[in-house]
């Protein structure tokens, strides 16, 4: 019998054991190194009060590494505290004018009237 593909992990998502996950939004399961990653933020906090340099080299890193697996510069990748406030971000760099005056969304992203 073959092992499921993704076993190594799955297993780093202890949710998984017990409850099936459909769902991927911004509070989808968390992963070993994700809570790893917050108690380390949480003691840096509480022991240094706001570290905002020690985070944004945290940050930094986390930049680079997405750019190195979606090659592309780390200076290219933005960080904001959510999609929403990236799309309006983007929308509101562009210009609207009488030829160009709408936005094409995938089906996913639109609402039904």
């Amino acid at each position: 019998m073959t092992n499921f593909p993704f076993e190594a992990q799955r297993a780093l998502f202890p949710i998984l054991q017990k409850k099936t996950q459909l769902s991927s939004c911004s509070q989808s399961a968390l992963s070993i190194p994700v809570t790893d990653a917050l108690a380390r933020y949480m003691t840096s906090w509480s022991e240094q009060g706001m570290d905002w340099d020690g985070w944004a080299v945290v940050l930094d890193q986390a930049k680079a590494e997405f750019a190195r697996l979606i090659h592309a510069d780390a200076a290219d990748i933005a960080v904001m505290s959510c999609v929403s406030d990236l799309a309006s971000s983007i929308g509101n760099c562009l210009s609207f004018d009488a030829q160009r005056d709408g936005i094409v969304l995938g089906e996913i992203e639109t609402m039904p009237a």
